[in-house]
């Protein structure tokens, strides 16, 4: 077990070593960030993506939200385990009607996926 450890250990060093000039070449001088979801280095630019996000008015947003949520959810039920009959904690994807529960706009209750009376 010591020399497994030892091994791992010596290992991760060693990229370190080899990965430290590149990722400080990167992040200082291309200018560019790390994407922990790909683990790649990405050249990022506030100004594009305040255009892309500014370019889509709420509605616009609810509903592709609404959309990939159900895909992933459709995702999810084929490895889902449990009772599918209890719908207790299920949230739907229709806009609540903001009278039944008294506030004044429920539109982030929707996109959280909870009654606004939680």
């Amino acid at each position: 077990a010591v020399i497994g450890g030892l091994g791992t250990g010596v290992w991760q060093m060693t990229r370190g070593v080899v990965n430290t000039p590149g990722a400080i070449k990167a992040s200082q001088f291309d200018g560019k960030v790390w994407n922990p979801n790909n683990n790649n280095w990405v050249l990022y630019s506030l100004s594009d993506e305040a255009e892309e996000v500014l370019s889509v008015n709420d509605q616009d947003f609810l509903k592709s939200y609404y959309e990939n949520r159900k895909g992933k959810e459709k995702e999810v039920e084929g490895s889902a385990q449990g009772d599918p009959s209890d719908t207790s904690q299920a949230a739907t994807d229709e806009p609540t009607d903001p009278k039944l529960y008294g506030v004044k706009e429920t539109e982030l209750y929707d996109v959280l996926g909870v009654k606004p009376d939680a």
